[in-house]
């Protein structure tokens, strides 16, 4: 039994306490800990003997520690998983810069991996069967060829690049072949007259394709640089754009939403109204790249409708604005500021520089739009806020062209949908044009899809056997898409011309991927499959380009423009190959899809330079097309193989030279100030028509296709001259 001293002095304790801790409580970490805090100033003696910070946060509520222990581990982990993320970019970009794309690459650091036992699994299934082909099967003609050199495909990081380093192989071992069937008939009394071997020039021939896809396959890009004249950009004249900005929104924007016709009009009246002293560079490249795609897409739909395509006028036109773009390119670094018209003035140059200039100067351009779309936020979602419509159709354009640049280069997406906040659109909204486009940004998801799991660096290094599981999966999920978007493929009544024709290219490039996914599935029935949906593809486009329906040429070359840029030679070097491995039995017809192909990319890179990559597309396709016909018809010995196809529209003369034809001294041609106030564009095909308003002076003296990298420098002093730039 407690004393009444005892109690006094209990009670005097817990009320000093009581006193003390409500006007001094202890520090957060003594709280946390529960010692006894002696409150010295600036810390107490356990946080200074604990080197801890000695804070009181909190004065009235006890710190729960659970929660903020658990809130920094997620905070940790959070950071730890974007580490990983951009050490695995970092290993990916390091990889593709110093392994050879075709050959055996060097072995990669190891890393700890969770799933240690699978990592060990796969390392043993790639060494089982490193002397397999994984794409077919042992009857395949290729699979001996591919085992003899010590090569997997699986290695190269870009798809295009292992159909470059394949179809070096096969035509290697058709060489072989050839040579040594010259051995077995130099015995024979009749020598090569009783054989159907064709001649010299065809191993020629041989050995210049496999240099170039050699070269294709290891070597880098060929480079353009632009060079400068001390002129300043200029704003192209407002008549010229106010007559094809109509036809540009109508026939080209739709697939590629990269303006809204509203903010392009606001800004033509802004820069051509005076109310600026100094013309805005974003809009200016803007104006001059819509003028550009436009003119080319007028120009290559005139062309099957029996006009010249390539009048004095027309290439006056493309010349002067081709300099205006280089002098754009020459002023980058002023379109660096987070403003959405310079993201969209640097994705349209970005494609300019693709069909035009090359494709290092494409990939420049594009990464410093996509660095920008993220700095301003594209790629998040920012309900409420002006032009909301105008910024998703931005992003969503550059996450298309992103990821078809992601399979041609072999290099990791930059604009990655886990960094992307916005959700895919929704499959139906009513409106075809946006299902169209709906499905393009589906499949573009699908295609980064198929990039990191069997094309990049971390997924070249598993095993046949999961990859063929990987790709497996990938081609369910490309066959639920095209069910997911039937309507959009193949759209009822009557729609537009552009509906149909964003229709065939959503069917291009569904066969892209179905052959894309069967060339990693090791299967009996792989290499047939592949060649049913590399000739569907072809003869898709061959059918529309040769189509007798109203429009239906001129359409099909825009759709042809199109494929070709976005999806490159994959189906063709496909069917080329199969050519090559089914001789002396190949098909006909195949040689003929390969042909169209080939005649159609000539005449598309006719008024590019030597280093595009439409330059690259036309250079890979005519020598194959030489191939192939001399081995489906063997020439004679005096017979000359002339490129050029029988189609009498298709030129196939090879480019002049960059001085024929050009004077810089010679006159020019000048704009009239009498142009009408919204000329028809058609009238700018048509040097005839154009007399009326435009006074053309000798500076064409041919009418052949000419390429442009000298012509743009030797005209480069003398476009003030010319009045066509204001």
């Amino acid at each position: 039994m407690a004393t009444p001293r005892t109690a006094s002095v209990s009670v005097q304790k817990s009320r000093a306490r009581a006193t003390t801790g409500s006007l001094s409580p202890a520090c957060d970490e003594c709280r946390i800990r529960k010692v006894r805090c002696n409150k010295e100033y600036p810390k107490c003696s356990s946080c200074r003997a604990s080197n801890l910070p000695c804070e009181f946060s909190n004065k009235g509520k006890r710190i729960n520690h659970t929660k903020k222990l658990v809130n920094d581990v997620e905070l940790l982990g959070s950071r730890l998983g974007k580490i990983e993320e951009a050490l695995f970019r970092c290993l990916s970009v390091v990889e593709a810069a110093n392994t050879p794309r075709y050959g055996t690459p060097s072995q990669p650091p190891s890393r700890p991996d969770s799933d240690g036992r699978e990592d060990r699994e796969d390392s043993r299934r790639s060494s089982v069967d490193s002397d397999d082909s994984w794409s077919d099967g042992s009857s395949d003609p290729f699979s001996q060829a591919e085992r003899d050199s010590g090569m997997e495909l699986s290695d190269c990081g870009s798809p295009l690049a292992s159909l470059y380093s394949e179809a070096q192989a096969v035509s290697d071992h058709l060489m072989a072949a050839m040579a040594m069937d010259d051995g077995q008939e130099a015995s024979s009394p009749r020598g090569r007259e009783a054989s159907g071997i064709p001649d010299d020039s065809l191993r020629a021939h041989l050995a210049d394709a496999c240099g170039l896809f050699q070269e294709l396959a290891t070597g880098p890009p060929p480079v353009s640089e632009p060079k400068y004249d001390d002129l300043p950009p200029a704003l192209p004249p407002r008549t010229l754009l106010e007559g094809f900005v109509d036809a540009y929104f109508v026939e080209l924007n739709p697939f590629l939403p990269i303006y809204d016709r509203q903010s392009v009009m606001d800004a033509i009246d802004q820069q051509y109204g005076g109310r600026s002293e100094t013309p805005d560079l974003a809009w200016v490249c803007s104006f001059n790249s819509i003028l550009l795609h436009t003119l080319e897409a007028k120009s290559s739909a005139a062309r099957p409708a029996g006009q010249t395509g390539d009048s004095t006028l027309e290439r006056g036109l493309v010349v002067h604005l081709l300099l205006n773009a280089r002098r754009c390119y020459n002023n980058f670094e002023r379109l660096l500021q987070p403003r959405v018209a310079n993201v969209q003035s640097l994705l349209s140059m970005a494609l300019v520089a693709l069909k035009y200039f090359s494709f290092t100067m494409f990939e420049t351009v594009f990464a410093q739009a996509c660095q920008l779309a993220r700095t301003i936020g594209l790629h998040q979602i920012a309900p409420g806020i002006p032009q909301e419509t105008e910024r998703r159709h931005l992003f969503w354009s550059l996450f298309i062209i992103d990821k078809h640049a992601s399979l041609v280069a072999g290099k990791p997406c930059l604009l990655p949908s886990y960094g992307c906040a916005i959700p895919l659109p929704v499959s139906k909204s009513g409106s075809l044009t946006e299902d169209q486009f709906t499905a393009r940004i589906s499949l573009a998801a699908i295609l980064e899809e198929m990039y990191r799991r069997l094309h990049s660096a971390r997924g070249a290094r598993r095993g046949r056997d999961q990859l063929t599981r990987r790709a497996s999966q990938l081609a369910r999920r490309v066959e639920d898409w095209a069910v997911q978007y039937e309507h959009a493929l193949c759209p009822v009544g009557t729609p537009e011309a552009s509906q149909v024709l964003a229709a065939t290219e959503l069917h291009y490039a569904l066969y892209i991927c179905r052959v894309l996914a069967q060339r990693r599935i090791s299967s009996a029935d792989s290499r047939a499959k592949r060649r049913e949906y590399a000739r569907a593809g072809l003869r898709l486009l061959q059918e529309l380009c040769d189509g007798d329906q109203t429009g239906g040429r001129r359409a099909g070359y825009a759709m042809f423009a199109s494929v070709s840029l976005n999806y490159s030679l994959i189906l063709f070097l496909e069917v080329y190959m199969q050519v090559l491995q089914d001789h002396p039995r190949e098909e006909p017809s195949d040689v003929a899809l390969l042909a169209s192909f080939a005649a159609r990319a000539d005449a598309l890179a006719a008024q590019t330079t030597a280093t595009s990559y439409t330059a690259r597309v036309r250079e890979v396709s005519a020598l194959c097309c030489q191939i192939v016909t001399r081995l489906h018809a063997p020439p004679g010995p005096e017979t000359k193989v002339d490129p050029a196809l029988t189609d009498p529209f298709w030129d196939l003369n090879n480019a002049i030279s960059a001085d024929a034809g050009w004077d810089p001294t010679a006159a020019t041609p000048r704009m009239a100030a009498s142009l009408p106030a919204h000329p028809d564009p058609s009238l700018f095909l048509d040097p005839a028509v154009m007399a009326q308003s435009f006074s053309l002076g000798p500076v064409f003296a041919d009418q052949v296709p000419v390429m442009f990298d000298s012509l743009l420098d030797s005209f480069a002093g003398t476009d003030t001259a010319l009045g066509l730039m204001q």
